[in-house]
């Protein structure tokens, strides 16, 4: 048996429009002011982000080969860099935390260490370049994060360093201590 409800193409336009429009005003915007009280660093606040990277050790601004702005820092002992990315149209989208050991082709670690590093670590992960190992972290600055999410960042990526420097590097090249 067929519906007796037979509606025009205009009539199906018309409910089609105001269901995309209901949709739309329900969604939250991603122009979203903060809450009262809390201001957004992006990246245009290298010297704020300079000031939390300072609360975990030593750290200093300067620049990468294209101009765009970086962090030097140390932090238990170990040198780190903070490179500031997708600059290209306004504010720095995002920051990669980056730290590298050099060795010889005897000490680099296994790729199986590092495979291992990379299944169990959930935000920092390892990679091989000819007989350097790096270290990265990934933070998104799209729209703005709160102070207490880039200091939580830091919080992660020193503990990252130092986890990665004991477990992976001290341990031995090709061994796995957990």
């Amino acid at each position: 048996m067929k519906s007796a409800l037979r509606l025009s193409r205009a009539a199906r336009r018309a409910i089609s429009a105001a269901v995309l429009l209901l949709g739309a005003a329900a969604a939250p915007s991603r122009a979203e002011a903060p809450p009262a009280g809390l201001s957004l660093l992006d990246g245009s606040d290298v010297g704020s982000i300079l000031e939390i990277a300072r609360q975990f050790g030593s750290a200093e601004r300067s620049q990468d080969y294209a101009g765009n702005p970086m962090l030097r820092g140390r932090a238990g002992g170990l040198f780190y860099l903070v490179v500031f990315q997708d600059c290209y149209r306004g504010p720095c989208g995002s920051m990669q935390m980056r730290s590298s050991w050099l060795g010889d082709r005897e000490s680099v670690p296994s790729p199986e260490a590092l495979a291992t590093w990379n299944l169990l670590s959930r935000f920092c992960k390892a990679s091989l370049f000819g007989s350097s190992t790096m270290l990265m972290m990934d933070v998104s600055l799209t729209g703005g994060v709160s102070r207490r999410n880039v200091e939580s960042n830091f919080d992660l990526w020193t503990s990252c360093l130092k986890s990665f420097e004991t477990q992976v590097i001290v341990s031995g090249a090709g061994t796995w201590r957990i």
